[in-house]
């Protein structure tokens, strides 16, 4: 090894070493984020492979699922872990890329973008963020799988084999480097006795694609997807080239990261660096110095940029960052069998070091709009959970808060409060303790409020007749909204003179963030209040003019709003079923708990047709409406 190689090792372990420390300093205090909710709740306790091989909506990533579980089984709901396992798939992306392009170019002039992928932060939800694992996962398994291969022996034919087997069972970027192994392979003069390094993983993983085939949700193709693939693949080439060597800074104050805003970048050089690409790309193809390697790179390029054109849609744009590392990866690959044989004189590696500094400084500027944004996420997200937890069993299990609290919960948590909890019995929590709750920032605490109150349903509905209590008091009758603290249980509200209008609520806030709903002038409603193990009342903030409070017994208000729910559900017969099913939902959310197994399980031999233990359930409810809703 001469003195250059040496240095240029030397540079590789000390710009190794920055990237992992750049990238636990970056994650510290980071939680589980979007899909993960998802695969923690979904690891299985005992490896089951069904589990294991079940699609991530079109994606085999059993790899990934054993990665998670094995995690889950070591170290509890721990994120640091998985951090650690993501850092090393950096490192390890990195220095196969090196170990493949130091082929071409040799390792002082593979050192400088090895160095660009290491701190490529545009990258952000595959390099720092540990959500990226499946992708890093696949793509070091397909690199090493196109090292192994350069080994032109049985043992690396083998391993090509599994490791390719491998790349795909991590993410469906494995059919890329498919591809390229293929063509690796066919590319030589013994190619029939070498076919199944690619078609045993090939068989595999159709195996597997038949038999998900009722679970996958696929992406169709279009044909405007087909005809518009040209421009797509140019477009990519744009953005890679665009975020490799960093001139994708946005300057627009407006654009910073922070509470459900994903960071952003300027784009707006894409069409040009495109061209100049593409012209690069011809001119070094015209040289002809290059080896077999380059259509290996490249079919495994375009093979990737293809994949994703053909169901190009939300989320699968040119620009996507998540497509960034694994294109720059091969992109760099496929420019540096391109400069196979070239001599590089000083002035041109300078030149090379000085475009991958700019890169690095401004991708490392980029790690603090990706920390911007993830620790805002933590903040909110971990408190969002604790109210999921808070609510145990009542309330809609479906409840999604991504969807039903956004502006409230981070819309990133895709998962029900069913799926969650279902994770929490497994492994434990990923919560804040409430002690933390009551501690965290007004407006973190203000969103903990609104997602709590909209998982139990917090809204006023009309006060059956008879529900007022003797112990009622009556508040404020001044021209200023009165403060009152709620009773636990539920609360009948009635207006004294007249007046009216929106009461709203509050808990752990110091805002009023909860709406309930509007007090009819003259009239009265009901709000249920379910007790939990958190000692903090419900406070409303009531309109202006007289109204009384009166208090009800814990259970009372649940049993009305049942009663009167399924009321107007006998009312709603004939309706189409998209009319019935939001009454449906909130029927079994108002479910007293003396009969909420047996409607649940009513409510699915229903959907099923039919189901074990049906009549004995409806006999049960029956007996219990005849009892306390009056037959």
């Amino acid at each position: 090894m001469s003195r250059a190689d040496r240095l240029a090792h030397l540079g590789l372990a000390l710009a190794m070493a920055a990237s992992a420390a750049l990238l636990l300093w970056t994650t510290r205090g980071f939680t589980f984020y979007n899909d993960e909710v998802g695969w923690f709740s979904a690891a299985p306790v005992d490896y089951d492979p069904a589990a294991l091989l079940r699609p991530h909506i079109t994606h085999l990533i059993a790899v990934h699922r054993i990665v998670y579980a094995t995690s889950l089984h070591l170290f509890g709901p721990e994120y640091l872990p998985l951090r650690v396992v993501s850092v090393l798939g950096v490192l390890l992306c990195a220095g196969l890329f090196f170990r493949l392009a130091a082929r071409s170019v040799g390792a002082s002039a593979a050192l400088a973008p090895t160095i660009v992928l290491l701190f490529l932060g545009t990258s952000w939800n595959t390099v720092i963020a540990p959500i990226g694992i499946p992708y890093l996962l696949s793509v070091a398994a397909g690199l090493g799988a196109l090292l192994a291969l350069e080994r032109r022996d049985r043992r690396g034919d083998i391993a090509a084999c599994l490791l390719t087997v491998l790349s795909l069972a991590s993410f469906s970027f494995g059919l890329s480097f498919l591809i390229g192994v293929a063509v690796s392979v066919l590319r030589r003069r013994d190619r029939v006795g070498r076919l199944w390094i690619f078609v045993v993983p090939l068989v595999l993983y159709a195996v597997w694609w038949l038999l998900t085939a009722d679970e996958r949700q696929d992406a169709f193709v279009q044909l405007a997807n087909v005809v518009g693939l040209p421009l797509f693949v140019l477009l990519s080439l744009g953005a890679t080239l665009t975020s490799v060597v960093g001139l994708n800074l946005s300057l627009d104050p407006a654009s910073l990261a922070g509470f459900d805003r994903e960071p952003t970048f300027a784009w707006s050089l894409v069409p040009v660096l495109a061209l100049a690409g593409l012209v690069a790309l011809v001119l070094g193809v015209r040289r002809r110095r290059f080896g077999p390697a380059l259509w290996v790179f490249a079919a495994v390029l375009l093979g990737f940029w293809v994949s994703i054109g053909l169901s190009v849609g939300p989320g699968r744009e040119p620009t996507t960052t998540r497509y960034v590392f694994p294109a720059a990866v091969m992109l760099l690959l496929v420019g540096a069998e391109l400069a196979r044989g070239a001599r590089l004189p000083r002035p041109a590696l300078v030149a090379i070091y000085a475009v991958a500094a700019v890169s690095m400084t401004v991708n490392v500027i980029h790690f603090g709009e990706a920390r911007r944004f993830l620790a805002a996420y933590s903040a909110n997200v971990r408190p969002t959970l604790a109210m999921l937890e808070l609510t145990g069993d009542r309330g809609d299990p479906a409840f999604r808060p991504g969807v039903e609290a956004r502006g409230a919960s981070p819309r990133q948590i895709g998962v029900s409060k069913s799926t969650y909890l279902a994770g929490v019995r497994k492994w434990g929590s990923i919560a804040v303790p409430l002690a933390e709750v009551r501690q965290a920032p007004t407006l973190v605490r203000d969103r903990a409020d609104l997602v709590l109150a909209r998982a139990l349903g917090l809204r006023f509905v009309p006060a059956p007749s008879g529900s007022l209590s003797p112990a009622c008091t009556s508040v404020g009758g001044t021209d200023r909204p009165a403060r009152v603290r709620l009773p636990a249980g539920g609360v009948v509200l009635r207006s004294l003179d007249g007046g009216g209008g929106p009461v709203a609520l509050r808990r752990f806030g110091d805002s009023f963030s909860v709406v309930a709903g509007d007090l009819p002038p003259g009239g009265r409603v009901l709000l249920e209040i379910p007790r939990d193990r958190a000692s903090e009342p419900w406070f409303a903030l009531l309109p202006r003019g007289e109204i009384d409070l009166c208090a009800t017994r814990v259970g009372e208000a649940r049993t009305r709003r049942y009663c009167a729910l399924r009321g107007g559900l006998e009312a709603a017969r004939g309706l189409p079923p998209e009319q019935i099913r939001p009454l449906v939902t909130q029927l079994l959310a108002s479910a007293p708990p003396e009969i909420e197994v047996d409607l649940k399980t009513v409510i699915a031999a229903a959907v099923a047709g039919g189901g074990p233990g049906v009549a004995a359930a409806q006999a049960r409810i029956d007996a219990f409406e005849t009892r306390r809703c009056g037959g």
